[in-house]
């Protein structure tokens, strides 16, 4: 049992000196740990409201990405459709788009109701230069519609 504890001890020395040798040739940086914020109803308030997940985006985006926040759980009915509109001479104005396309306007809806959702938006269809934009998207609950938008940059 001696000569197995000396073992262990002598592995466990072996093992503790290659790792600070390792480290220390790369030299990695030790960074805080990441923090996580769980989010509930009472947190996120009552409002369905979409947020971007990126204020600004490049000039040769395919596709941007929106949460829509649903805090009261509510089952929506969506389809494809959504608009695209850009700030300009103090008014929102639609956007063109770069040829001949439409929209699968089937109606979804989740089994169950998440507290958000995700959805990815290819502008790429659209004649996009630089400015401020909007996403606008209508849901319905059972009993009203209700629209949501969104507003990002593309940066030249």
């Amino acid at each position: 049992m001696k000569n197995w504890y000396i073992y262990f001890v002598a592995m466990m020395a072996i093992c503790g000196l290659g790792c600070n040798r390792t480290a220390s040739k790369k030299q990695v940086v030790q960074i805080g740990p990441a923090d996580a914020q769980c989010l509930n109803c009472d947190t996120l308030g009552t409002t369905v409201r979409m947020n971007m997940i990126q204020n600004h985006y490049p000039l040769d985006t395919k596709n941007v990405y929106a949460i829509l926040l649903n805090p009261k759980r509510k089952s929506l009915i969506f389809g494809g459709d959504w608009t695209l509109q850009k700030w300009e001479n103090g008014s929102w104005m639609g956007t063109k788009m770069n040829g001949m396309y439409g929209f699968g306007d089937v109606g979804m809806q989740l089994n169950f109701a998440p507290d958000y959702y995700c959805f990815s938006y290819p502008v790429s269809c659209y004649r996009i230069t630089s400015g401020k934009y909007r996403i606008i998207q209508s849901f319905h609950d059972g009993r009203e519609e209700i629209t949501v938008s969104a507003e990002f940059w593309i940066d030249k």
